[in-house]
């Protein structure tokens, strides 16, 4: 699902293997892509039309745009406890270079496994996402069906479920309740894109840009030249990325809708097509018969007219 530069998710079904389930992955730029309220709509069709579906992974995230809560932060809470469940300290690790050398690259600090039914990360996400000096942290619980069932509703209490996973989760939500609304989020990330973007033109770029204000063109023969007639947009700040309403593409229900008018038009055209049949077998029989009426008028006048001879010669 998705488009050339936004991948939206993927769906997988049939195989007798998979008992002829269907699955479904929606990525995190899916998500961000899905018009405002898809988690009550989902919610609302896994209730109707697949009670029985299992949500095998869920991840769970919460934005400290200003840096509020820091992976090293999150290394404390781990050796206070504060990750702490039944009594058991989870396994945790460091990924990141800068742990040891910071250079502002980012880094992760996990709790959990990657065969946890739970696993945290908290990391530099405006690192991730190309800004070093971004403060952009972000808290992300993964949660997957191993030991327990993740209920539906998971999707329209996300909230109370990333805040009772850990000690830490509950002390720490209660105190930042307050989540980056979308808009500004996306915003910030194409900020970011922007940026990214433009540092890497200026390194590509620039020495093409001297040469040719040397050689005497000026900014908008350069911009021309360096445009080539192309419109395309760098993936990173496409559109489509953030509004699934920009992609150009056409979903199953809208092709469902275009199928049943297209079904439609063939059978007008079928049946056009059935009824000028229908009026052409119609004439060649109508002919057919005229031709038989004058045959039979032209036999019938041949015969009179011969018995007429024959009379004439007794």
């Amino acid at each position: 699902m998705g488009t050339e530069t936004a991948k939206y998710g993927v769906i997988a079904f049939g195989g007798l293997n998979q008992k002829d389930s269907i699955m479904i992955h929606l990525y995190g730029d899916g998500l961000t892509a899905a018009q405002d309220g898809w988690e009550n709509r989902l919610y609302s069709w896994l209730e109707v039309f697949a009670p029985f579906a299992k949500i095998t992974r869920i991840d769970l995230a919460h934005d400290f745009i200003n840096g509020e809560f820091t992976p090293d932060q999150a290394k404390t809470a781990w050796e206070s406890g504060g990750f702490d469940n039944k009594g058991q300290r989870p396994r945790a690790r460091l990924h990141g270079y800068d742990w040891l050398d910071d250079k502002r690259t980012g880094k992760t600090f996990y709790v959990g496994t990657p065969n946890s039914s739970r696993m945290v990360r908290v990391y530099d996400k405006g690192c991730e996402q190309g800004d070093n000096s971004s403060p952009w942290v972000r808290f992300e619980l993964q949660l997957r069906n191993r030991d327990y069932i993740i209920p539906h509703d998971i999707l329209i209490s996300a909230g109370s479920y990333l805040t009772a996973a850990y000690p830490i989760c509950q002390d720490l939500f209660s105190r930042f309740r307050e989540q980056l609304k979308k808009a500004e989020r996306i915003k910030k990330t194409e900020m970011i894109n922007l940026e990214h973007v433009l540092k890497y033109a200026s390194q590509a770029c620039s020495p093409c840009i001297n040469a040719l204000e040397r050689f005497g063109f000026d900014d908008e023969e350069i911009k021309v030249l360096l445009k080539g007639g192309k419109t395309k947009l760098p993936k990173r700040l496409g559109a489509d990325k953030h509004d699934c309403r920009q992609a150009n593409v056409q979903y199953i229900h809208q092709m469902k809708t275009i199928a049943n008018q297209h079904n439609s038009e063939v059978k007008n055209y079928m049946n056009e097509i059935s009824e000028r049949e229908r009026q052409a077998k119609f004439h060649q029989r109508m002919d057919k018969l005229a031709q038989e009426a004058k045959l039979f008028r032209m036999q019938q006048a041949f015969d009179n007219s011969w018995q007429a001879a024959w009379y004439d010669q007794l």
